[in-house]
C-alpha cells in the first residue's frame, strides 16, 4: 500500500493543520509541494482540485480537500486516533 500524497505549501497554516496530523501520528505521507519549483506537482494538484485550494490529500481513490477532513481521515488511518 502507497502512502497517501499530500499538495501544499509551506507558507499555508491550512497545510500546517494537516502535516500537523500526520506527525502527530507518526504515519507515512509524501509531500507534492505546490509552488513554481514544482511544476509537475502543481499541474497534478491543479487537474485534481480545480478550486486550486490546499492542502490537498490524495489517498488511493479518495481525494480530500479541506484541512480539518483531512486531519479527521488522518485520525481514523491511525492505530491510536487522538
Amino acid at each position: 500500500m502507497s502512502s497517501p500524497d499530500l499538495y501544499a505549501h509551506p507558507f499555508s497554516s491550512y497545510c500546517w493543520k494537516a502535516l500537523i496530523a500526520f506527525y502527530e501520528h507518526d504515519l507515512p505521507f509524501t509531500l507534492r509541494m505546490v509552488s513554481p519549483d514544482e511544476p509537475e506537482n502543481s499541474a497534478r494538484w491543479a487537474e485534481l482540485w480545480p478550486f486550486k485550494r490546499f492542502p490537498l490529500l490524495v489517498d488511493g481513490d479518495l481525494v480530500l480537500g479541506e484541512s480539518s477532513i483531512i486531519a479527521e481521515h488522518v485520525d481514523r488511518l491511525s492505530a491510536h486516533p487522538a
